[in-house]
């Protein structure tokens, strides 16, 4: 479990990884201002939760009970060589490449612009990257943003795929594994510097 604190003092949540068979307070309350989010916390997160083909990492609220208050899911995808960005590999690729898919990320509306979207994402990215160790032919980090999100996630180097939005009012966003190792890398060198 990992304790975190975001700015402008707000609480301290923890992220941790969704125990199966355990019930979460506030899930059946939790609002994040998207219907299909929404919906799918309150009829399917559980299921989710208790299947092995999904990671999901909860954010709660220690001081409310270990309130529910957000969530990330991330799974293992075949993603279609069209939709890979070709600057993004020197050699030809496969019809087909496996990719960590992050398919849902949501903080209820209450926290939402105080860093914890941020938090799920950090989380996520750290898990991909544990994958990566493990499945050595990961050859990225894929989700579907919509449009209000594209800027965020531009900020952690995903590339936009598809310009026009799906059915479903996404688009998909690309972030190839070398350029997360790149990133990981930078960032331990950056604590070791800190540390000295």
């Amino acid at each position: 479990m990992t304790k975190s604190n975001a700015v402008n003092h707000q609480p301290t949540f923890a992220v941790a990884a969704y125990e199966k068979g355990r019930t979460y307070r506030g899930v059946k309350q939790f609002d994040c201002g998207d219907k299909v989010i929404n919906d799918y916390v309150k009829s399917n997160l559980k299921r989710d939760g208790e299947r092995d083909n999904k990671k999901l990492f909860v954010l709660l609220n220690p001081q409310k009970d270990d309130e529910f208050v957000g969530f990330v899911s991330v799974h293992l995808y075949m993603l279609g060589k069209e939709a890979v960005p070709a600057e993004a590999f020197i050699y030809s690729l496969p019809k087909a490449v496996a990719v960590v898919k992050i398919s849902m990320i949501a903080v209820t509306k209450q926290y939402q612009g105080d860093g914890w979207g941020r938090q799920l994402l950090k989380v996520a990215l750290e898990h991909a990257l544990e994958v990566a160790q493990v499945a050595n032919d990961i050859k990225g980090v894929c989700l579907d943003a919509k449009a209000e999100v594209i800027d965020f996630y531009k900020r952690y180097r995903f590339t936009l795929v598809e310009e026009v939005p799906d059915e479903n009012g996404t688009c998909l966003m690309f972030l190839p594994m070398s350029e997360l190792l790149t990133l990981e890398d930078k960032r331990k060198r950056l604590e070791q510097r800190e540390a000295s």
